[in-house]
């Protein structure tokens, strides 16, 4: 069986959901913060464009009612 099959079996969502998962828990965090703004925290993240950061942030929350910012 191959890593990639393996890993979604696992937990459930393939690799690059959960790294994007990772980094927009982390984005929730820099933003609870409140030392960077929202373009700064994209790129940092490694995302290139603060519009498609803000889109997939908003799809976390609905996902995750949890984080409060």
């Amino acid at each position: 069986m191959q890593l990639y099959r393996k890993v979604k079996a696992i937990i459930g969502i393939n690799i690059s959901d959960h790294i994007n998962n990772i980094k927009l828990e982390k984005a929730a965090e820099l933003l609870k913060a409140n030392e960077m703004n929202i373009t700064e925290i994209a790129h940092s993240l490694g995302f290139s464009s603060s519009n498609y950061f803000s889109t997939a942030f908003r799809i976390n929350l609905d996902f995750t009612k949890g984080i409060q910012i």
